[in-house]
């Protein structure tokens, strides 16, 4: 399957995509949409998401919608034959940037020639407008292709088409780490129609107005945190201060996608209260940086501080139970230890981190099956019995989901007995702590609730 007919999508294809975005959501805590309403189901349609997470960040939209799209990705991926066969398969594109060499530039005519036809045929596109991925939760400046594709589909089809272009918020709770949560946020589709006069007649402009409304949208359905030199301050802030804006806001859980709502009223709010404040800024940064440097020192987590004390019965009544619950873990850790962790000794030497997600989660799609069925047919040659080795195929998803958990659980358990030693013994570093942590949100309920 080559350029020429990417779209076409054969059994193969449909058996790829169920496996990949099973696999994909295997990988989330939860993934939660917003917005799905607004997807045309009349109308050829553009995605335009932010990209923070290389590969992750286009089958969040695969996994998503219901017409599977073609995307466009960067063309230096496409070097090598095979590869580009592969990602041809997988309905990928590519095009071409001035850091690709200028020679190279004369090849997006025949790009721009095959997303017209796509778009024309009713297959949606994907196209990520601000060019590569970035490792902050900030819209970066848009480049005009997408808007270039757009207007030049509508003059194929005699400005006929109404083409809709939809921004998408891709929000992760952590990039790299597993079972954490994802939320998608379609927005409202944009017309490409009250564009067309301006485009007829002034093209340049067009391209720049529709681009900068893009850019709006876009930001709309995503966490934009605008501050740069106080960057950390914010995104560290809305993790720390989410109990207590909580009740601020009047949420009943911080479940997705209350947290994520929650993040944008929060940065919203800060950074119109604090804009012209840089001495506050510089205090809370300083505090901020303090405490979070003594709680690694202390491998204590913030959240430990939201009750005064741990109870003791409690605590000492949970260890028979994680006791007698040993034998499990110690099973899902033993027979899943080679998928869990081969991803992330390979990950190691990555030097971008936001691929680690990305290749881990590709590794997983092969290895977890192939060790799942190694291991389960050396059973039953072992066994001779085909019903135990078909019992220990069954075991092993549940018995790794309950290694994972228990790992946690166990985590959290030592996490409180530290904190509650700590305070016991009066440590001078725990009680800068406490003080640190009452001083910052002292200083943010004043500002920004008048509290």
């Amino acid at each position: 399957m080559g350029l020429h007919n990417i779209e076409k999508r054969d059994w193969r294809y449909i058996f790829l995509r169920r496996f990949v975005t099973f696999n994909y959501r295997s990988f989330f805590c939860s993934i939660t949409v917003l917005g799905r309403e607004n997807i045309p189901e009349d109308s050829p349609v553009i995605y335009v998401p932010n990209h923070q997470n290389a590969l992750m960040d286009a089958l969040a939209i695969l996994k998503t919608t219901k017409n599977p799209p073609v995307y466009l990705s960067r063309s230096d991926i496409f070097k090598k034959k095979f590869t580009a066969r592969l990602l041809y398969f997988l309905k990928m594109m590519p095009i071409y940037r001035i850091r690709d060499g200028f020679r190279n530039l004369q090849h997006n005519e025949k790009i721009m020639n095959k997303v017209t036809d796509v778009l024309t045929k009713g297959h949606p596109i994907v196209i990520f407008p601000e060019g590569n991925h970035g490792d902050k939760r900030k819209l970066r400046p848009l480049k005009k292709g997408i808007c270039r594709f757009a207007f030049q589909t509508e003059e194929h089809n005699n400005y006929q088409l109404n083409l809709k272009i939809v921004a998408v918020g891709l929000d992760y709770s952590h990039y790299i780490k597993f079972n954490h949560t994802l939320v998608v946020n379609y927005g409202k589709p944009i017309t490409l129609s009250k564009y067309l006069e301006t485009y007829k007649n002034d093209q340049p402009k067009a391209l720049n107005v529709l681009r900068d409304e893009i850019a709006e949208k876009m930001k709309e359905v995503m966490l934009q945190i605008n501050f740069d030199k106080y960057y950390h301050l914010v995104d560290n802030l809305r993790h720390l201060y989410k109990f207590r804006l909580k009740k601020h806001f009047g949420y009943q859980n911080l479940k997705q996608p209350n947290k994520f709502f929650q993040d944008q009223k929060f940065v919203g709010l800060f950074e119109k209260t604090f804009k012209d404040k840089e001495d506050d800024l510089q205090g809370l940064d300083q505090k901020r940086r303090e405490y979070q440097d003594l709680l690694k020192k202390y491998k204590l987590r913030n959240w430990l501080f939201e009750m005064k004390k741990y109870s003791i019965v409690r605590l000492l009544g949970m260890i028979p139970v994680y006791l007698l619950s040993f034998p499990v873990f110690l099973y899902g850790f033993i027979n899943n230890f080679f998928p869990f962790f081969i991803p992330v000794w390979i990950t190691k030497k990555v030097k971008d981190p936001q691929f680690i997600s990305s290749i881990r989660s590709t590794i997983c799609l092969v290895l977890f099956p192939f060790l799942y069925i190694l291991q389960s047919l050396l059973v039953g040659l072992f066994t001779g019995n085909f019903w135990i080795a078909m019992g220990y195929l069954v075991s092993l998803p549940f018995s790794g989901i309950f290694a994972f958990h228990y790992s946690n659980w166990i985590k959290k358990h030592v996490g409180k007995w530290r904190y509650n030693m700590l305070r016991f013994k009066g440590n001078k570093d725990f009680k800068q702590m406490q003080k640190l942590r009452q001083q910052i949100f002292s200083k943010l309920d004043s500002e920004l609730f008048g509290e």
